[in-house]
């Protein structure tokens, strides 16, 4: 009698850049619970297999922005919100904290990102945190879009509150 062989599932992702995003919330997860070093974390040691180039490019790129406009972009997050960022789970903060920062660098659709981090709530955080970061981050596309004239806008600007 033969045993069959535990098969690997590969994960599908929505969109192109889903995989990095799933990372990078893993990276900023554990830069605010266990206190690691960005050194630490973009060494990726806790993934099971090496991430491929493009997907590390975004991954690093969210990681490192987040971190280094986290005081400004809570401040963004506490303007849109009735809560303090404090007051937010953990997870559904670092979530907020990637979007505005991608949407902030405008290298792919706001309604992309949106989509996609609500996925990302609805697989780390309970279901009812999804229409918050829909809410949160959709006002964010809004008046990016009301200020610039245009969700296609790209290029780097200033986090404004």
């Amino acid at each position: 009698m033969q045993t069959a062989t535990p098969r690997r599932m590969k994960r599908t992702f929505r969109h192109k850049n889903s995989h990095g995003r799933e990372v990078a919330l893993q990276g900023l997860y554990q830069s605010e619970i266990g206190g690691h070093s960005i050194s630490q974390i973009l060494r990726f040691t806790w993934l099971n297999e090496p991430l491929e180039a493009d997907v590390a490019e975004l991954t690093e790129q969210l990681i490192q922005g987040v971190l280094e406009h986290t005081d400004r972009i809570d401040q963004v997050i506490d303007a849109l919100s009735e809560k303090d960022a404090t007051q937010i789970s953990t997870v559904v903060r670092c979530i907020l904290r990637m979007g505005i920062y991608e949407m902030l660098l405008g290298s792919n659709a706001p309604r992309i990102i949106i989509d996609d981090l609500c996925e990302l709530t609805r697989r780390y955080d309970v279901e009812e945190s999804v229409a918050f970061v829909n809410g949160i981050l959709d006002a964010y596309r809004k008046r990016r879009e009301s200020r610039t004239g245009s969700e296609d806008k790209g290029g780097q600007e200033s986090i404004n509150v």
